[in-house]
């Protein structure tokens, strides 16, 4: 799901997937599809009704290359990356934050 929606930069792990996204109407709208199919997933299929979604959005820190794209070889980092894996594991309020991020 995270690859099919092309963040700018993921990183996937043995517990979660963490996409980031540059602020863009697209990024809006991969996020919004991308939400809506994890949360279609957890609804409809027993193997991931635990599937937390924690959506956070604000400044992070990243390394560019000279077209603007994210490096891969540096991850991005902040206090936003840790509010959304603390989110994952917490009341679910994606929807919330589509709302704010759709303004």
């Amino acid at each position: 799901l995270i690859d099919r929606s092309k963040p700018d930069a993921r990183l996937f792990s043995h517990k979660c997937g963490t996409a980031y996204y540059l602020p863009t109407s697209r990024s809006v709208a991969a996020v919004e599809t991308v939400t809506a199919a994890a949360e279609t997933l957890r609804d409809t299929d027993a193997r991931f009704a635990s599937l937390g979604i924690g959506l956070t959005h604000g400044p992070l820190l990243a390394d560019f290359d000279w077209r603007g794209r994210v490096k891969r070889s540096f991850l991005p980092v902040g206090v936003v990356a840790n509010d959304a894996a603390r989110a994952a594991a917490a009341t679910q309020n994606d929807r919330e934050i589509l709302r704010t991020l759709s303004r």
